[in-house]
């Protein structure tokens, strides 16, 4: 009898044994680690149009499809610089009009998360500006 109890006792340990070890290697019972991971992200903002040299028309011309990228959380605004006598022009963002106002630069577009976006711009002229330029920057907020 106490030759049967002891083949049981060892029977029982062998099985259980794989089972300990399991545990172990699957970080379950008492032997638990944490791992923390941080990383960080530099902000990036980029707006850019196709043409460099536009020939103005009568009426509005087209400045081509803005391309606008930002990745900063709160948003980005994006800006138009221009020659002063582009100052009460309107330029027109995805048909929506926006006076251009005095002192060379304006807010065209905004948001208020990263996004990519494609916008299309024409710009309506003063009446007697034959020439004058504009630039397109991105600024995140």
């Amino acid at each position: 009898m106490l030759r049967s109890s002891l083949f049981s006792a060892v029977a029982l340990a062998i099985t259980a044994l794989p089972t300990t070890a399991l545990a172990a290697e699957t970080g379950q019972g008492s032997a638990q680690f944490s791992l923390g991971i941080t990383g960080f992200v530099p902000v990036i903002c980029r707006a850019s149009l196709p043409g460099a040299v536009i020939t103005p028309q009568s009426g509005r011309t087209s400045l081509g499809t803005l391309r606008e990228f930002c990745n900063n959380a709160a948003g980005y605004k994006v800006v138009a610089s221009y020659s002063p006598e582009l100052a009460s022009g309107i330029m027109t963002v995805d048909g929506r009009e926006v006076l251009l106002q005095p002192g060379g630069s304006t807010v065209i577009d905004q948001s208020t998360s990263a996004a990519i976006a494609s916008r299309e711009l024409t710009l309506t002229m003063p009446a007697g500006v034959r020439q004058a330029s504009v630039s397109i920057s991105i600024q995140p907020v």
